[in-house]
């Protein structure tokens, strides 16, 4: 079993720290729109949706959106983000149970799946599928390991940052280390909140992540029953084993 972050007290800052601000992860739902269109997709499953950031950005597009995620503040805060939208319906639930109906595409992204154990993983990829029409596909990305351990993982080991956000200072500091041998990235994370006239609010905690290879996602994919399966990386650029820091895979029920 691996450690959670607290994703509740986390919610209110995600877009800040982990998307720069911005409401949705452009990059990514481009070329989810573009696989979705050329794939005749109508509907999708956001599993571990967070606050929306696939989610608004694919209903917006006009793909009828169901979206889950385990932490009833994540899913506050995307129905807050997307209350001008009606097609999407939203949920608080585990992705490795619980079963939204049948949908023309599942998506797991922002390494959320990195949040499972290896045999939840499995569970998951199963409820996935469960999920899926026939022919529907699967999306979902995770670091790569083969380039986490060169030089590359450096970008990763180190973060700092700050956002004013309704006049408090907001710093949030997190280091990574990574485990060559059980394929994990341990880390620890502090935020501190501060008004300049209270003593500042501060808390910690840490985590671990599971990362894989392409191998293994390719393995775990056929073993799970899924077909065509294909590997990219980060936002559908080429993958390249060595230097891609992100695998997105995608394969077919």
């Amino acid at each position: 079993m691996l450690n959670q972050p607290d994703y509740t007290r986390y919610a209110e800052y995600y877009d800040f720290f982990e998307l720069a601000g911005f409401s949705e992860s452009k990059d990514m739902n481009c070329f989810l729109d573009d696989l979705f269109t050329i794939n005749g997709v109508k509907t999708v499953v956001d599993f571990a949706c967070g606050t929306g950031a696939q989610t608004i950005g694919l209903a917006k597009a006009g793909f009828k959106l169901t979206a889950s995620d385990l932490n009833p503040e994540m899913v506050k805060f995307a129905q807050k983000k997307s209350k001008r939208l009606k097609n999407i319906t939203f949920y608080c639930g585990d992705m490795c149970y619980e079963k939204y109906g049948k949908f023309d595409a599942a998506i797991c992204i922002f390494n959320a799946i990195g949040h499972l154990s290896r045999s939840d993983f499995l569970k998951f990829l199963s409820n996935a599928k469960d999920n899926l029409n026939a022919g529907g596909l699967l999306v979902f990305d995770i670091l790569n390991y083969e380039a986490m351990k060169t030089s590359i993982f450096d970008e990763y080991a180190h973060m700092s940052k700050e956002v004013i956000i309704k006049d408090h200072l907001i710093s949030h500091v997190r280091n990574c280390t990574l485990n060559k041998r059980k394929k994990q990235i341990d880390i620890s994370s502090l935020i501190c909140c501060q008004d300049g006239i209270h003593k500042p609010k501060k808390w910690s905690e840490s985590w671990q992540m599971q990362i894989y290879t392409s191998d293994q996602i390719v393995s775990l994919l056929n073993k799970a029953g899924f077909k065509e399966i294909n590997i990219f990386g980060q936002n559908g650029t080429p993958f390249n084993n060595d230097v891609s820091d992100s695998i997105l895979a995608v394969a077919q029920k």
